[in-house]
């Protein structure tokens, strides 16, 4: 049995990428029923915090590498490689910390890993058969930030404001937008583009259905 296909898709916080990854699973789903698909989100693997106080967990930068489990992560990956199952973590945002309960993941024909970090970590990077950037403007990303954190995460305008501000612009600047990079195909601005998912479905479509697969 061959190994699942991996597709990496990298980019700034609000930048589209869980658009683009929601689109491509419903696309290869519709298209190729009989292949599984799984997403892995880089989310998931933020550190647990529980025996650290509240206060302190509002002060954490989470727009920092550090911020995040990427051995425990790359640990799931290279198993899914094997066509083996692995329990992710299930991040709360609201409390900034684990859920206690784990999720059972793949294995998979067609794994989706997302993040903002997973090309700036070269390890993952290399574990993708397909790596993909996707490239927004950062004041849109703020705009999709704002509206997200609000209405979904309970925040305060001024506290998504002050974040960005102090460390989310920064870390994208810092490790985000040099990883574009590593990237094999740059998607501009993730508004409604089917261009885009068409092109990448396709790429899919065709690592899918060909007799061999060469993995990384």
């Amino acid at each position: 049995m061959r190994e699942p296909v991996l597709i990496g898709i990298a980019g700034a916080s609000g930048s589209g990428k869980t658009t683009l990854t929601n689109q491509l699973v419903t696309r290869i789903r519709e298209e190729l029923p009989n292949h599984s698909v799984a997403v892995m989100r880089e989310d998931y693997y933020y550190l647990d915090q529980t025996d650290v106080p509240m206060a302190i967990r509002e002060q954490t930068n989470y727009d920092d590498p550090a911020a995040l489990e990427h051995g425990l992560m790359l640990e799931h990956l290279r198993t899914l490689r094997k066509r083996r199952s692995v329990h992710v973590p299930q991040y709360d945002y609201a409390v900034h910390n684990r859920k206690p309960e784990m999720r059972n993941l793949g294995p998979a024909d067609l794994i989706v890993v997302e993040g903002l970090f997973i090309l700036h970590c070269r390890d993952i990077a290399n574990l993708m058969d397909l790596k993909v950037y996707v490239d927004t403007p950062l004041d849109m990303c703020l705009a999709r930030r704002l509206t997200r954190d609000i209405n979904e995460r309970g925040r305060t305008p001024d506290s998504v404001v002050a974040q960005y501000l102090k460390t989310v612009r920064p870390g994208y600047k810092s490790f985000v937008e040099p990883s574009k990079g590593f990237s094999d195909i740059i998607i501009p601005a993730m508004l409604p583009n089917p261009r885009a998912v068409d092109v990448l479905s396709a790429q899919l479509h065709h690592a899918l259905t060909q007799p061999f697969i060469t993995g990384a």
